[in-house]
């Protein structure tokens, strides 16, 4: 779970950056 919500994070980091 804890690796599944890491890699949720990072893709929500993602789509900031793409947003940007």
């Amino acid at each position: 779970e804890e690796l599944s919500k890491k890699q949720a994070t990072q893709e929500a980091t993602i789509r900031k950056l793409r947003a940007q």
